[in-house]
């Protein structure tokens, strides 16, 4: 376990294939303390965390390709986006889903498809 980033459900890196899926992440600080606070700082927080273990599984945000955000209140999108968008200039698909609960309690949960930085990207 990273001792900078919190593991709440296990990355999956297949260097046989192109990508790492990275699901379940929630807003925690290193000690796995949940995040109180706005949706902005859960969301600062969910993307250092998720850069800190892409780095670790060898890739990064900018090759993210699909992220699913699973919210309480989907009227948290505009708070959301205000720290996503700067994270994720090249702008991946994205969905939002509006769910009735998440586990331990949190408003906030996201799941990410990023290929892998052995796989090279056609521009």
């Amino acid at each position: 376990m990273s001792s900078t980033a919190p593991r709440f459900a296990p990355e999956i890196a297949n260097k046989g294939r192109w990508h790492v899926w990275l699901s379940g992440q929630i807003p925690a600080n290193a000690q796995g303390n949940l995040i109180q606070g706005s949706t902005v700082e859960k969301a600062k927080a969910i993307i250092q965390n998720t850069e800190v273990i892409l780095k670790e599984a060898g890739s990064g945000l900018d090759r993210d390709v699909k992220v699913v955000v699973y919210v309480k209140d989907a009227g948290v999108m505009p708070e959301f986006a205000s720290a996503y968008d700067p994270a994720f200039p090249h702008r991946p698909a994205r969905s939002m889903v509006e769910v009735s609960k998440l586990p331990d309690g949190v408003d906030i949960q996201v799941d990410f498809i990023v290929v892998a930085t052995w796989v090279t990207l056609e521009t």
